[in-house]
């Protein structure tokens, strides 16, 4: 399966250890995000899932993206709805 040259076996070691070393750096950028939007969270009493998109959208630059896909999502939710009225939304975040 792996190559028996000494020398492909160095570069294939090489090389996973470049991996490691990028997934170690990944999970800090990924822990440190994650303390960022706790600390948003709780100084601002804003939910931790609207940082986490707002913050999305604000790296890909993609806003109009988003508010079509939103629009999208709601004209084809609500036709359902129309079609289907067992689909009402109850609860305290309900109706349409």
């Amino acid at each position: 399966m792996l190559p028996s040259n000494p020398k492909d076996l160095k570069k294939i070691d090489a090389a996973l250890q470049e991996i490691s070393n990028s997934k170690t750096r990944i999970e800090a950028e990924r822990e440190l995000i994650k303390e960022i939007v706790e600390g948003i969270a709780e100084d601002h009493d804003i939910p931790k899932k609207l940082i986490n998109q707002l913050a999305k959208v604000y790296h890909m630059r993609n806003f109009a993206e988003e508010v079509s896909q939103q629009e999208d999502f709601q004209t084809a939710f609500e036709q359902l709805v129309s079609a289907n009225k067992n689909l009402l939304p109850t609860g305290p975040t309900g109706g349409i």
